[in-house]
């Protein structure tokens, strides 16, 4: 494998801080079998890695509300002495 040049290299980490995961960079960079120098997702994410970001983006969690922290309370209390049936 050839290494990046620091155009490429940049491009990478330019797209991973605006949000994309590897896949998508990889395709905005244009890399798939067609060209002469194909760059894989994987590459993308081990040059990342290498970089110490992270090529995934992770699910948004929703928020847990007062009310619905009160509800759970309110339901684990109530069910506190429940045991599992064997």
């Amino acid at each position: 494998m050839k290494a990046f040049t620091s155009k490429t290299h940049s491009a990478i980490i330019y797209d991973k801080k605006c949000g994309h995961s590897g896949r998508t960079i990889a395709k905005n960079l244009g890399c798939n079998i067609l060209f002469k120098n194909p760059i894989s997702a994987f590459t993308i994410r081990r040059t990342l890695k290498k970089v110490g970001l992270s090529a995934r983006i992770p699910h948004h969690k929703l928020a847990m509300t007062e009310a619905y922290c009160q509800i759970r309370l309110e339901w684990a209390r109530v069910h506190e002495k429940w045991i599992t049936r064997q």
